[in-house]
């Protein structure tokens, strides 16, 4: 479904809702209005939405509405380039959520923080979120898909740094999960950095062999393999 078919559908949902006096339905569609607008690009309306989002859920008063409020609001403000907003954000949002003992909510605000410092080139302050968020995960939530998006962060981190091979641990051990929970698009960004991970060790065999998995993937997935291509013929 393309983001055209999806706002057909979400604005079909807001219809039924709104004539149903459907306060939940609302909430659901205004959150995922968010998201789209977001993907098209429209900062604004993403904007408008988490506010419309926020007031039907106070109106219910929904247990999580100051928490989704400042995360929808600090995810808007990182796609817009708003970085400090985006921390004031997701760091509002990470204390409702450690408040409320909503572990898998408080992992993804402390990864979220992480990735705004990453951007920031706030390494070190990054490196500490991701373990941060790491550590909540394993010990609480046991979501396998964004765990593996944060060993992938850290794994970032230290190609960063230059640390090859602490990088390509990280990579390898995202590799395992995302195979156990048969994750293509996972598996895809995982093979891809590990490949630069080789790189920067210096062991081109392996790299090319890393950024062909990636591309095996991205060929049986219909993604863009372009980048790939360019990785591969450069040795």
């Amino acid at each position: 479904m393309d983001i055209n078919e999806a706002n057909i559908y979400a604005d079909s949902m807001l219809s039924v809702s709104e004539r149903a006096h459907y306060s939940k339905g609302l909430g659901l569609v205004y959150g995922n209005k968010s998201t789209l607008a977001l993907l098209s690009g429209e900062y604004e309306k993403a904007l408008q939405f988490v506010k419309a989002e926020e007031e039907v859920n106070a109106r219910m008063n929904y247990e999580y509405t100051n928490s989704q409020y400042h995360k929808g609001m600090g995810r808007v403000h990182y796609y817009m380039r708003n970085l400090d907003s985006s921390l004031y954000h997701f760091n509002r949002a990470a204390i409702e959520y450690r408040n409320q003992d909503n572990y898998s909510g408080l992992s993804e605000m402390v990864n979220s923080l992480g990735a705004v410092n990453y951007y920031l080139g706030n390494y070190d302050t990054a490196l500490i979120q991701y373990r941060e968020a790491q550590e909540i995960i394993e010990s609480h939530t046991k979501d396998t898909l964004s765990l593996i998006n944060i060993v992938n962060n850290i794994g970032l981190i230290f190609s960063h740094y230059q640390k090859a091979e602490k990088a390509i641990a990280y990579f390898e051990t995202g590799l395992e999960l995302a195979q156990i929970k048969n994750a293509p698009f996972s598996l895809d960004m995982l093979y891809f950095n590990l490949g630069d991970a080789y790189v920067l060790k210096e062991d081109y065999k392996m790299a090319i062999e890393s950024f062909r998995y990636s591309l095996e993937i991205k060929k049986n997935n219909n993604i863009p393999y372009g980048t790939n291509l360019s990785r591969i013929g450069c040795f």
